[in-house]
């Protein structure tokens, strides 16, 4: 299996660009548990809705007939209508306990995790380069000590014996305080040579720490939010199996619903008798002697 200690190394001294690539690779993983725990947020906030303004919509006066099989039927629908909405109350309820809020406390503990490596690298890294630059420095001063040495012993071999003694005197004590200048800066480019070796054994042994480190936390993330998505699949599955029990169980009380005996049951209840009123015939007119 590749590892990150072993992928993200340069042979600059001081380019760091391993270990940005690595902490943009956390940085990703951040914002993939962001958007996720973003996205469970938003369903659950749809479901509480959904849930209660189902709620609501169960709760609206029958305004059918008080008996007979249809009226049944759209009691058992409504009555369903309310268990859906209590199934998806549950459904946002399960998704935040289970899955928006460990999402986050997961993000949040890798998050806090990943900063503490971070910050001992980037230690590492600064000790380091203060170091390259240091070395640089007393090289170059080093160099120039030996240059300026090899000038004045080069001055005072061209002088030979030609010279008055005072004169060769001052020559050499120049020379010698040259050679004094060549081993101090000598011994500062040495010291800075072991300073620079340290900062780069402690560079590399932050490094590796970060490769295994990080290559461990990316892989619990991916188990992690892999296992949760399953859990939340599983949660939406379990909704839609309870839906679809309430809808079952619409569907068998309407296949109960008969015409022929809502029609005689409402016949029975509210029925005025069967005999038509009789014709009303015509009646002459009679004038008030005959009475």
């Amino acid at each position: 299996m590749a590892r990150f200690e072993d992928s993200f190394w340069g042979v600059d001294p001081i380019n760091f660009t391993g270990f940005e690539n690595l902490c943009e690779i956390m940085k990703n993983g951040k914002r993939t548990c962001d958007d996720l725990q973003a996205f469970m947020k938003a369903r659950i906030q749809i479901e509480d809705t959904y849930a209660k303004s189902l709620l609501r919509l169960a709760k609206i006066s029958c305004a059918a007939a008080p008996t007979g099989t249809l009226h049944e039927a759209w009691r058992q629908m409504r009555a369903e209508t309310e268990r859906i909405a209590a199934n998806h109350a549950r459904l946002a309820t399960e998704l935040e306990a289970h899955v928006e809020g460990p999402v986050k406390q997961f993000r949040e503990r890798q998050r806090d995790q990943r900063k503490k490596i971070e910050e001992t690298v980037r230690r590492a890294q600064k000790y380091k380069v203060s170091s390259f630059e240091k070395n640089t420095k007393c090289r170059k001063t080093y160099d120039q000590r030996c240059r300026e040495s090899e000038k004045v012993k080069e001055e005072l071999k061209a002088c030979g014996q030609s010279q008055p003694s005072k004169e060769l005197d001052k020559i050499r004590a120049r020379v010698l305080k040259a050679e004094q200048a060549v081993d101090q800066a000598n011994t500062q480019y040495q010291e800075a040579i072991t300073q620079l070796e340290d900062s780069r054994i402690q560079w590399e042994r932050e490094m590796e720490r970060c490769g295994s480190v990080f290559q461990l936390m990316e892989e619990e993330r991916l188990i992690y939010l892999r296992n949760v998505m399953w859990l939340a699949t599983n949660i939406f599955a379990s909704a839609c199996v309870t839906d679809d029990e309430a809808f079952e169980t619409m569907r068998v009380q309407l296949e109960h619903v008969s015409v022929e005996a809502d029609i005689a049951e409402y016949i029975r209840e509210k029925r005025t008798g069967s005999q038509r009123p009789a014709r009303i015939e015509f009646i002459k007119y009679v004038g008030d002697s005959q009475h």
